[in-house]
């Protein structure tokens, strides 16, 4: 009976230990899964933007790109590189982004998330 007197309050203190180590792991998993989905976003994006890209020519392409690859994300800021080889066409997709959890983003930097995306060229009315 004594011994169970002495050991009062154990578990709080044990718990109140703990809390932190926890409250850390689910931080740390949220963020890792809002990157996760960010990522996809701009895979998302670049895919897009490919497609808009492959069937425009020059300078159209561009701006086809960035506004397909602007309308398929709310990843801010956005850039967009098309570079046109032989009968491909490749997209980049960079986009700076905040971390969101203001305890994480505090330890870390934001992250720089990148896609690229390559397809052939399509010629609008040509047949094979």
């Amino acid at each position: 009976m004594c011994r169970r007197d002495t050991e009062r309050g154990q578990s709080t203190v044990e718990f109140a230990l703990l809390l932190p180590l926890l409250v850390m792991c689910v931080g740390l998993l949220l963020t890792v899964v809002a990157v996760t989905q960010s990522q996809l976003m701009a895979v998302n994006a670049s895919r897009n933007a490919a497609r808009a890209a492959v069937i425009h020519t020059g300078d159209d392409a561009q701006r086809a790109a960035q506004a397909a690859a602007s309308a398929s994300t709310s990843l801010r800021p956005l850039q967009v590189t098309v570079i046109a080889r032989d009968s491909f066409m490749t997209v980049s997709i960079t986009a700076r982004w905040g971390l969101p959890l203001p305890f994480v983003s505090a330890l870390l930097p934001p992250v720089t998330l990148r896609a690229s995306t390559t397809m052939l060229r399509e010629e609008i009315g040509s047949f094979p």
